[in-house]
């Protein structure tokens, strides 16, 4: 990848490395540059964890802190649970990078994989006599809780795509689902609602968006333009 990395931001990439030495192998780290969110992925470690790789895309959460960061006070969203695509459970956390004015410049995150440590726990559970295990069921206990992405932050889930074309996607079928639309959304006022979600996502920002809605739409750019143009103003006067 030859995306120049800002100089803030370089001085995280060993922090990556040590942290995924440190914690293990089922802890994936990864470094986000938020300047291009289709491949925001400048460093990552254990990346068996969610299959990505340096060049992959932001997470739909990662847009939607991006598209409101006007709002977002938080410097971190610590311990909520999120699922790897292939159904494991993960203990995540994210922490925002700021610079200058509180610019947000990227997120650094991390993804504990908790299919071990959940087994272990269970496994001992079962056992008799499990008081002199308490100890150690603590332990695992403190490394397993987790709390609702949606009593942190207001979204539901966080999604890991590979590609930018599927965290388009799938932030578009989750925002429709959300609005409880239709999959062919046909009448102007249901379009610009949908418009007007995604954009409160940050969805806008990745490139090749308003493509995709014009194609899904079967309208022109233009079009899309006009009715993002009117979901802002519709926005501002709210």
């Amino acid at each position: 990848m030859n995306q120049v990395i800002h100089a803030i931001l370089s001085a995280y990439v060993p922090v990556v490395k040590a942290l995924a030495s440190m914690l293990g192998p089922e802890y994936e780290v990864v470094l986000h540059d938020v300047r291009n969110p289709s491949s925001s992925i400048i460093a990552i470690e254990n990346s068996h964890v969610t299959g990505r790789e340096v060049g992959g895309p932001l997470t739909d959460l990662g847009l939607k802190i991006l598209g409101n960061s006007h709002r977002v006070k938080e410097d971190y969203i610590a311990d909520y649970l999120t699922h790897a695509p292939n159904g494991k459970r993960l203990r995540s956390t994210t922490v925002i990078i700021r610079g200058e004015n509180r610019k947000i410049l990227g997120f650094l995150c991390i993804n504990y994989d908790m299919t071990r440590t959940e087994r272990m726990k269970d496994e001992l559970r079962r056992l008799d006599g499990l008081t002199n295990h308490s100890g150690l069921v603590d332990l695992l206990e403190s490394l397993t809780t987790v709390s609702k992405l949606e009593s942190l932050f207001e979204q539901t889930a966080e999604r890991f795509p590979t590609r930018f074309d599927q965290l388009l996607q799938q932030t578009l079928d989750s925002t429709k689902e959300e609005l409880k639309l239709p999959e062919n959304v046909r009448s102007r006022p249901d379009r610009i609602r949908l418009i007007k979600a995604l954009n409160e996502k940050g969805f806008f920002q990745v490139k090749g968006a308003v493509e995709m809605i014009a194609t899904c739409f079967g309208l022109s750019i233009f079009t899309i333009y006009s009715y993002l143009r009117e979901a802002k103003e519709g926005s501002e006067e709210a």
